[in-house]
């Protein structure tokens, strides 16, 4: 399991420091640090000494947390390389799991790709931010296994990301993420 390194832009506001928090206890193999003035860089080092493939960027909208970057580490130049931008239209935070623990892995079952009517480069990058594997069957084994959930939301063609347990109770939060933008 790939581990990735989770952090914010600088200057971050309260709401924004809170959702990287709880992203870090639901991503698997996730470590938070706190930005301050590391460049990319300074954040590049920091990555290769904790093991990190990936780097998670939370950055701000309007005084709430507005997109997720996700970016890839080049160990010889030291420059992490964009991969993909996630934009977030609203989340909600799922209070009887605000502390929780660390989960060690997310499923996505294969039989939901059918029904879940996303675009292909959404949906990799959603994978690759929150390090989530295919499964052909459930793989629900212990208390610390989530199974993501994606619904298309027709009325403003938005996506929802949410989380369950073992049981099917709510972990987390739920991301509703806007469709991605192509331009010409």
């Amino acid at each position: 399991m790939p581990r990735i390194l989770i952090t914010t832009s600088h200057r971050p506001t309260k709401t924004t420091r809170r959702f990287v928090k709880i992203l870090s206890l639901i991503i698997p193999g996730s470590i938070n640090i706190t930005r301050g003035k590391y460049t990319m860089t300074a954040l590049t080092l920091q990555a290769i000494d904790i093991g990190a493939e990936n780097i998670v960027i939370v950055r701000n909208r309007k005084g709430n947390p507005g997109y997720i970057d996700v970016y890839s580490i080049n160990i010889a130049s030291l420059i992490p390389s964009k991969v993909c931008s996630i934009r977030i239209c609203g989340y909600k935070i799922i209070e009887n799991s605000r502390y929780g623990f660390n989960y060690n892995r997310i499923f996505f079952l294969e039989s939901n790709l059918i029904k879940t009517y996303i675009d292909e480069r959404l949906l990799a990058c959603i994978f690759k931010c929150f390090n989530i594997n295919i499964s052909s069957r459930n793989a629900c084994m212990d208390k610390r296994t989530l199974e993501a959930h994606i619904e298309s939301l027709s009325k403003d063609t938005a996506y929802e990301l949410s989380f369950r347990d073992c049981k099917g109770n709510l972990k987390g939060l739920v991301l509703k993420i806007c469709p991605v933008r192509t331009t010409r």
